[in-house]
């Protein structure tokens, strides 16, 4: 189980997979198991992308997120980057997938 503070909240990283592409989905839940949020976000390429990596959702964020699962050597850029709508969003290889807990469902 993969654990960050974010935001002062203490959430765990779970993963899945996106149902239309097969690409690597990974969220927040919260101390109880609840969902809290999306941390990566599933854009028309998400799918080519090598199967550990992903676009974060600094949109939504901010990049602060981008430096937590850094510093805690979860996540590494991969200098791709994708656009939607105004938009970039920057991939990310997640080091540490066999810690992060699967969720056992696909998303959306």
């Amino acid at each position: 189980m993969t654990t960050i503070n974010f935001n002062g909240e203490e959430l765990r990283l779970v993963q899945s997979r996106y149902k239309n592409n097969d690409a690597l989905y990974v969220g927040f839940a919260d101390k109880d198991g609840e969902y809290y949020g999306d941390v990566t976000v599933n854009l028309p390429n998400s799918g080519t992308l090598p199967s550990d990596c992903a676009f974060l959702d600094t949109n939504n964020l901010t990049w602060r997120i981008a430096e937590v699962l850094i510093d805690a050597g979860i996540a590494q850029p991969i200098c791709q980057s994708a656009r939607s709508g105004f938009c970039t969003y920057y991939a990310f290889r997640f080091t540490k997938l066999s810690d992060i807990d699967d969720i056992s469902v696909s998303v959306v």
